[in-house]
């Protein structure tokens, strides 16, 4: 018995405080072990401990993808297209999430049988109908 086997002994009994395997993503094991678990992980650079395991770090509005930050899906428009100003709120990688419009017209930024439709003439609210 001991506080880490380490090779020197046939079993090891750990007290409860050795609790993380740490062996998932962006882990890293700190201090000793003790039958392959220790009492805490360190997070590799990226990642962040959310106080039961390492969660990768993305500031909005990126994402993690499985290996990387990147732009959220809903960051997919250019902003200059015919009758559009410029993106509206933040960007992302030089995408928006939704555009403004030139005077007179009106983010629709939605499919209508199968078209992407963005400003369009601001005819009231409701006008337009979206696919679903």
């Amino acid at each position: 018995l001991g506080d880490s086997c380490n090779g020197k002994y046939k079993s090891c009994t750990c007290d409860s405080s050795y609790q993380y395997t740490c062996t998932g993503e962006g882990e890293i094991g700190s201090g000793g072990s003790c039958n392959g678990k220790y009492k805490s992980c360190t997070c590799e650079y990226g990642y962040y401990w959310n106080g039961s395991r390492c969660i990768a770090r993305c500031d909005s509005p990126y994402v993690w993808n499985g290996s990387d930050c990147v732009c959220a899906s809903s960051y997919n428009q250019s902003c200059t297209g015919s009758n559009e100003a410029g993106g509206s709120g933040d960007s992302c990688d030089g995408l928006y999430a939704s555009c403004n419009c030139i005077s007179g017209y009106r983010w629709v930024g939605c499919k209508f049988n199968g078209v992407f439709r963005g400003c369009l003439p601001d005819i009231g609210e409701g006008s337009y109908a979206c696919d679903f």
